[in-house]
């Protein structure tokens, strides 16, 4: 991640304004592209299944499920979908969540070592997160201590980690969060592989 405008203060009240979302509800966060192999079915299906309204579901993206995503919504109240946006604008957005989901199902080598960029995209908004038992994934996210590891692809394990997440020190995971972005930003990054290339050229 780049650090600068995208950390600055933004409408975090912009999903409750615009799904009518209560304060007192929690705002869970998917961004990405709305297909295969993402979880996406998991998630809805388990908003699905929690009709309290104590906690909603924003989808952001684009992709072959989002027209059956839009019309899923129209019958839930905790289910919504939001349009793509730049991705300048994706880190202000996010913001107006409480919680980003980063769910990846392990078909390949490839997916179990992924380490999306959604995923310091929450971390640059300040958002715990709730991710699947990936290598790189859990890694970071046990590291920082900034959210839950799905232990697998079942709706119960989802609830559990949902309901594991909002017992937990939201506000610390939030602080814990904007560590990792600013830890591995690429002004940090920067200096550290202009460092290694130092070290290979002068042969040590």
């Amino acid at each position: 991640p780049v650090l600068g405008e995208n950390i600055a203060p933004t409408n975090t009240n912009y999903f409750r304004d615009k799904f009518s979302i209560p304060n007192e509800s929690k705002i869970f966060l998917y961004i990405g592209i709305l297909g295969k192999g993402r979880g996406i079915e998991l998630i809805l299906n388990t908003f699905i299944n929690n009709q309290d309204l104590s906690s909603h579901i924003v989808f952001l993206g684009y992709g072959e499920l989002k027209n059956y995503l839009t019309e899923t919504s129209k019958n839930y109240k905790n289910i919504h979908v939001h349009d793509a946006v730049s991705h300048a604008e994706v880190v202000s957005i996010a913001k107006s969540a409480d919680i980003g989901l980063c769910l990846i199902e392990n078909i390949s080598l490839s997916d179990y070592y992924c380490l999306p960029n959604k995923l310091f995209e929450y971390s640059m908004a300040g958002l715990p997160v709730i991710v699947s038992n990936m290598k790189e994934m859990r890694e970071l996210v046990e590291k920082y201590d900034m959210g839950i590891v799905v232990t697998d692809d079942k709706i119960e394990s989802m609830n559990n980690a949902i309901d594991k997440i909002l017992q937990s020190d939201i506000k610390q995971m939030k602080q814990n969060a904007r560590r990792c972005a600013e830890e591995n930003s690429w002004e940090k990054q920067e200096v550290k592989m202009i460092n290694e290339y130092k070290r290979v050229l002068n042969g040590k």
